[in-house]
């Protein structure tokens, strides 16, 4: 009776998320099954009956993270503002802390994979690439002829300021200095529009 009351307490989706949210805080080494059933409250029992092993819940949660990281991007940088106001919105929005950033930030950190985890790679490149489209697109709209280059700028400046955050020496948000930070970054990278 117990185990059937977690099965149906705990969905798969509550394993993804509490594993995604693991991952942002313990790396992705730090991903373990027993350590996130005790988070939750519940028996291992109850994660195998909706995974098959901790790879499971691992590409499943993060097929779940790459879906929410390019629905979230597309609200950010396909609305109706001015170009100029949706990269400042984006540098806003991605300079604070957020799960999906978190879970980046830990991938990208992450010691070198193995062959077994090439997926995990093949996952980063495409959000990568999804990502620098995307602001490449907004780019275009202030200047056709840089925006590739703005773009690659603009998301090399959001990867280091992301691993230099993790390591405690970027600016904390909601500080003096990180918003002198974003501005000089903003005045910087972000062209004035002609």
């Amino acid at each position: 009776m117990g185990a059937q009351r977690e099965r149906q307490q705990l969905a798969r989706e509550d394993w993804e998320q509490a594993g995604l949210q693991m991952l942002a805080e313990r790396g992705l080494v730090g991903l373990a099954i027993e350590p996130l059933a005790r988070q939750l409250g519940v028996t291992k029992g109850s994660f195998y009956w909706h995974f098959s092993d901790r790879s499971e819940l691992l590409k499943s949660a993060l097929a779940k993270w790459e879906t929410v990281d390019a629905h979230n991007l597309a609200v950010l940088l396909e609305n109706e503002l001015p170009a100029r106001e949706k990269v400042i919105q984006f540098f806003h929005t991605s300079s604070r802390p957020h799960l999906t950033h978190q879970v980046y930030s830990a991938l990208i950190s992450a010691p070198q994979r193995n062959s077994q985890d090439e997926w995990v790679n093949q996952l980063l490149q495409r959000v990568d690439n999804h990502r620098i489209q995307q602001l490449s697109l907004a780019f275009s709209e202030l200047d056709p002829e840089l925006a590739e280059f703005q773009a690659r700028l603009a998301y090399y400046a959001y990867v280091g300021f992301l691993q230099l955050q993790s390591r405690g020496l970027a600016p904390q948000p909601d500080t003096l200095a990180f918003e002198h930070y974003l501005e000089h970054l903003i005045a910087t990278l972000i062209p004035q529009q002609r």
